[in-house]
């Protein structure tokens, strides 16, 4: 015995039959070209559009968990906006509080802010960063690398503003939140210095991305540690360089 078809899907047949008959191909061709020239492109809040590839990547529903290293703000220039638009939850690090307040704020409760600097291995303590004001009082540009603090300065032509802060030694921070989706690094000058120093066997990571100015990929030592550590380059966007773990690729990121 057939059963019948429902309304809903016999329509959606019937219209498809037609549509597909020889009279209709030139004004279905009219239509898809018109469609390609008004369509709105997909907006990036990256500086380029890592975030796009981030999210491309993940099935639809999927919430993940960042750790955002330099966060800066919580929408302009952000790897992690989007994520957190499609319910991701996660960790802003910041050298200063007036810029993580607006974390909590945009945000909500799926944030959790620190005020501290990243720095290499295990160390805890005080550290002194360099603190520029922009003509807009918003500096991108704030380090605790003293060399990259004086390139800064001679290409600003401005004389730094030091302060002290809190800081937090890498491993200290993904072994208490580990498993982490994603680690986006963007602390000026001390990037690869960081994830050089990440102990891997004691912490879970997915996604690492981290800047490198001088060499798409990152320096030689650093890919060859991230290799060997089970991670292969995924994307290089800018200055911008992310790594994925093999595991990780295998659970997580959807295949057509």
């Amino acid at each position: 015995m057939i059963m019948p078809q429902s309304t809903s899907h016999f329509t959606k047949n019937a219209l498809k039959h037609v549509f597909n008959r020889r009279c209709f191909s030139g004004f279905n061709f009219f239509v898809t070209a018109l469609y390609g020239f008004v369509r709105l492109p997909r907006l990036s809040y990256s500086q380029h559009g890592e975030d796009l590839i981030l999210a491309s990547m993940f099935p639809r529903g999927y919430k993940g968990k960042y750790i955002d290293v330099g966060g800066f703000h919580p929408k302009w220039i952000s790897n992690t906006h989007i994520l957190h638009r499609i319910g991701w939850s996660g960790i802003v690090l910041d050298l200063e509080e007036d810029k993580l307040s607006l974390f909590t704020l945009a945000r909500g409760q799926r944030v959790r802010t620190i005020c501290a600097a990243l720095v290499p291995g295990e160390q805890i303590g005080k550290i002194e960063f360099s603190k520029f004001r922009g003509s807009l009082s918003w500096s991108m540009v704030d380090t605790i690398s003293e060399s990259h603090s004086r390139r800064a300065s001679e290409k600003l032509g401005s004389t730094p503003i030091f302060k002290l802060v809190d800081s937090i030694g890498v491993n200290t921070l993904l072994v208490n939140e580990s498993p982490i989706d994603l680690l986006d690094l963007d602390i000026e000058g001390i990037d690869e210095a960081v994830v050089c120093s990440i102990d891997f066997k004691a912490c879970d990571i997915g996604i690492i991305m981290f800047e490198a100015n001088s060499t798409p990929g990152g320096e030689l030592r650093t890919r060859k540690l991230l290799e060997s550590n089970g991670f292969t380059h995924l994307f290089t966007a800018g200055p911008t360089n992310a790594y994925i773990s093999h595991s990780y690729m295998q659970r997580f990121v959807k295949h057509d």
